[in-house]
C-alpha cells in the first residue's frame, strides 16, 4: 500500500513527468493521456478539478461571483464597507491554497501556465452564463511572498 501511495504522490507532483509531458511533448499525446490514466484519479478529484477549470457562477444584486467563493456574511461586510471592487475581492482565488503548495513548484512558469488557462476558461464560462455582461480576469502574484492567484469580475467599461 505504501508503494502505491508513494507512486501516486510522485505522479501528482507538478515537477514530475506528467507536467513535462504536457509542456514538452513532441506531439505524442498518447504518452500524456497514458500518464493521466496512471494517476487513477477518483471521481471526486476529477469533479473538483473540473470545477476549478469550468467554475459555477452566481448572481447577487447584479454582481457575479464564483459559487465556491461566495459567502453571504462576507458579501454583506464588503457591501457595508463600500468595497468598490467587491467582485474581484470575493472572486480572488489563491491557487497555491487549492492545487498544490507553492513550495512544491520549482518553476514559476507552471503557475503562469495554469493562471493563463484559468483566465481564459473562467471568462469563457462567465460569458456563456451571462451573455449580456462583459468580464475580465487576471492572473497575478499577490503579496511579498508571491502567492499565485486569479480573479474575475465584470468589465464595467463596457456597461
Amino acid at each position: 500500500m505504501e508503494d502505491q501511495e508513494r507512486d501516486q504522490t510522485e505522479y501528482i507532483n507538478p515537477n514530475h513527468g506528467i507536467y513535462h509531458l504536457a509542456t514538452e511533448s513532441d506531439g505524442l499525446m498518447t504518452d500524456f493521456w497514458d500518464q493521466i490514466y496512471k494517476l487513477k484519479l477518483n471521481e471526486e478529484v476529477v469533479l473538483a478539478i473540473s470545477k476549478l477549470i469550468w467554475p459555477e457562477f452566481i448572481e447577487k444584486d447584479g454582481f457575479i461571483f464564483l459559487e465556491e467563493n461566495y459567502e453571504l456574511n462576507y458579501y454583506e461586510e464588503l457591501i457595508a464597507e463600500g468595497d468598490p471592487n467587491i467582485e474581484a475581492t470575493i472572486n480572488t482565488t489563491y491557487l497555491d491554497r487549492i492545487i498544490f503548495p507553492k513550495s512544491e513548484v520549482s518553476d514559476g512558469k507552471v503557475w503562469d501556465k495554469i493562471g493563463r488557462l484559468l483566465v481564459q476558461t473562467w471568462v469563457a464560462k462567465a460569458q456563456l452564463c451571462f451573455p449580456n455582461k462583459k468580464f475580465k480576469a487576471e492572473f497575478q502574484w499577490y503579496s511579498d511572498d508571491g502567492d499565485p492567484g486569479i480573479y474575475i469580475c465584470q468589465d464595467w467599461r463596457y456597461e
